[in-house]
């Protein structure tokens, strides 16, 4: 069964609702605007191309923007290089925003994503490990992905743990329910340790 990553997308400014890839929004209007909008579309469509990152680039290149904005850019770049499967691109600019801002936990998740997507399951949960010091609006979305790779690596264990810990931050999540039903009917004794 092939494993789907979830990713988050975080907002800090004019847009409210959550769901896909940890994508920054920026303020105002402009090409830093169009880069979030490009990067919120390569997540929701699952499809991207290194074009939609011109905007990215040019916000990068050539607009004065604040420490926040420019590390939310440089993010939201990384995610349009990870959904056109750039991923050595990808890293650089998570690698470059977390030098502007060390604490950006989607940055982090976007790190382990990559790290799942490659099989290095274990840099891939060291990631996911950094971003749960940051990361508190989708930490379920953190538990999630970092149990897979639990489940990857053979700790059934600790797959079970955080997929309990995110089924406690949202209880009805069908995704989650469905990964832990799965592992349970791998491994039956997980949940009489319970």
């Amino acid at each position: 069964m092939r494993n789907t990553i979830f990713l988050v997308l975080i907002i800090f400014a004019s847009v409210s609702n959550a769901f896909g890839q940890s994508v920054f929004v920026v303020g105002g209007e402009g090409y830093a605007r169009q880069c979030y909008d490009n990067a919120r579309n390569s997540v929701l469509w699952k499809i991207a191309s290194i074009q939609d990152t011109s905007n990215c680039t040019y916000a990068l290149d050539n607009v004065s923007l604040n420490l926040r904005d420019r590390t939310a850019t440089f993010i939201n770049r990384g995610v349009i290089y990870s959904a056109s499967k750039e991923y050595d691109l990808a890293l650089s600019d998570y690698e470059r925003a977390l030098g502007m801002m060390s604490d950006v936990g989607v940055a982090y998740l976007n790190k382990g994503n990559i790290m799942f997507m490659i099989r290095e399951f274990d840099d891939a949960i060291e990631q996911y490990n950094l971003a749960m010091k940051y990361e508190k609006t989708k930490l379920h979305v953190v538990y999630l992905n970092r149990g897979m790779a639990y489940e990857n690596s053979g700790k059934a264990d600790l797959a079970y743990n955080d997929y309990t810990e995110a089924l406690k931050i949202l209880p009805e999540w069908h995704e989650a329910t469905k990964r832990m039903d799965r592992l349970l009917l791998r491994y039956p004794n997980l949940n009489q340790a319970g």
